[in-house]
């Protein structure tokens, strides 16, 4: 723990977020695991005209210092239009990223509790995005996995630090890896057969993209109405579900998006596989453009 005193600075300019976006791939260079963003995706995520939940929270972002060297960021978050839905006044810390050191993690965690006293809020709940499409949590085990996509990551000793604040669990988050088969076993093609009989259901495979894309928004909608109830989710806006369609097009493949249609043609169900493309995000380290899509 640092005896010199931290120095926070909100961002408020291009330039400072520009540094807030950057800073965990200083701060984790050292860490094996940690998959940077996509940072086309972070720009976006912190634009309004790209990301409608912008205007449906208050935000502020922080910066700190010690020494004239950049050490943490945090970003504080007051979804308005969830906590109306639920009767909540609850803010939420996201994008916690620090060196080990107590002190930082206090400074950061208190600017933004500060904040959100000074709001209205009576409790606050973290690390958690705008919503549950966001990384949620801190990962606390599994270090030796690299994440996949919209998993949270970070260091081993930042559980540590936030629990060094008085912060306790809520509630589990679980990312599962399960070996597959290269063949069908037979408890498969029992439920497949047995799901086929019902002529009420039909499975919906399309073999390009611009196939699938009619289908993505009406997927969206079923996310919404099935999702209603899971810790922190907020239904989307019609404008959020273009975005996230807008997103995940251009990485879904056909072959692996299964959709199942009721009597009248609805969705009624689908799975979505994505390949691991972590790695891939590592080696380009979190850019796109000119090469990293190669």
């Amino acid at each position: 723990m640092t005896t010199v005193p931290v120095s926070l600075r909100e961002v408020s300019d291009r330039r400072t977020l520009r540094r807030y976006i950057y800073l965990p791939e200083k701060l984790h260079q050292a860490y094996g695991n940690w998959v940077p963003p996509i940072y086309a995706d972070e720009w976006k995520s912190n634009d309004s005209r790209h990301n409608p939940a912008l205007a449906e929270s208050d935000v502020i972002r922080a910066l700190a210092s010690l020494n004239g060297q950049l050490v943490g960021r945090v970003m504080g978050i007051i979804n308005r239009k969830h906590n109306a839905q639920n009767n909540e006044r609850t803010a939420r810390f996201f994008q916690l990223d620090c060196i080990d050191d107590a002190t930082v993690a206090h400074a950061l965690l208190q600017f933004v509790e500060q904040w959100a006293k000074r709001l209205g809020m009576n409790k606050i709940i973290g690390p958690f995005g705008f919503s549950d499409k966001d990384p949620q949590g801190a990962q606390i085990e599994g270090f030796e996995y690299l994440p996949v996509i919209a998993t949270p990551t970070n260091p081993p000793y930042l559980p540590g630090l936030i629990e060094g604040e008085g912060y306790e669990k809520e509630i589990d988050c679980v990312s599962y890896q399960i070996p597959l088969s290269e063949e069908i076993t037979p408890l498969m093609e029992r439920v497949f057969r047995r799901v086929s009989r019902n002529p009420n259901l039909k499975l919906v495979e399309r073999s390009t993209k611009r196939q699938i894309k009619p289908y993505i928004v009406p997927a969206l909608q079923l996310v919404n109405k099935t999702f209603t109830g899971l810790l922190g989710f907020t239904p989307m806006s019609d404008q959020e579900i273009k975005r996230l369609s807008r997103q995940y097009l251009p990485i879904l493949d056909p072959e692996f998006l299964k959709m199942v249609t009721d009597e009248k043609g609805r969705i009624a169900g689908f799975v979505v596989a994505i390949p691991d493309v972590s790695r891939g995000i590592k080696k380009a380290k979190g850019k796109l453009w000119p090469f990293g899509f190669l």
